[in-house]
């Protein structure tokens, strides 16, 4: 077990050249036991982060900054 958890920030410019475009993420999804998360919503990195937290493996959670000013409901349920 390596209970660690990891969150990187991803940014993207619109209108840029593909390079500039490109998720970070397809590099680490072959690496066995390594578990890659990448939430959309305010309830999806409540519930995502939790489990990773929980979780005996290293994961690593990609954030995209644009999203964090994304306000939304989330459940107060503590099992989500």
């Amino acid at each position: 077990d390596i209970p660690i958890v990891i969150r990187c920030c991803m940014f993207s410019t619109g209108s840029m050249a593909a390079q500039h475009a490109d998720r970070p993420y397809p590099l680490f999804m072959n690496v066995p036991g390594l578990k890659i998360i990448s939430p959309t919503s305010p309830a999806d990195i409540k519930g995502l982060m939790k489990s990773a937290i929980r979780d005996g493996d290293p994961v690593l959670v990609f954030e995209e900054k644009r999203l964090w000013p994304l306000k939304g409901n989330v459940p107060t349920d503590p099992d989500h």
